[in-house]
């Protein structure tokens, strides 16, 4: 009897670990996720056929998001790494890294298709990490 209520415990516990582990990164991801969205649509209003035309306070908020996205994600992803693939932080945190340059050049295309990246990589992670049949077997 000692042994199943100890077995019990120790599965509550993992559950309980796991549940609060995957609140935090779902609310995470759902943070950048958020600003990655603002700094898309910001690209996508300064475009008319194809160029960019609107001025430089449009481009002043757009590196001021993307910026704020990278700090974000820098405080996080120390945190994530403790139970999260250090692989898919990586990943993440290159993506972001890249866009923030791209925004700087103002290579704003190619930072489109960061913010994608990112948000399916962002994505992938909630996925992997989720208490999910798929997950455990």
């Amino acid at each position: 009897m000692k042994k199943i209520l100890i077995i019990i415990i120790v599965v509550f516990f993992v559950i309980s670990l796991d549940f609060m582990t995957e609140n935090y990164t779902n609310k995470v991801v759902n943070e950048v996720n958020q600003e990655l969205e603002i700094v898309n649509k910001k690209i996508e209003e300064g475009y008319v056929d194809n160029e960019f035309v609107l001025g430089k306070n449009i481009e002043k908020d757009i590196r001021k998001i993307s910026k704020k996205v990278l700090e974000k994600w820098r405080k996080q992803d120390n945190i994530l790494s403790f139970y999260i693939e250090h692989d898919e932080i990586e990943k993440v945190s290159d993506k972001i890294n890249l866009l923030n340059k791209q925004i700087e050049i103002a290579n704003y295309t190619d930072a489109i298709s960061s913010i994608n990246e990112a948000e399916f990589l962002l994505k992938h992670i909630t996925e992997k990490q989720s208490l999910t049949w798929k997950n455990i077997f």
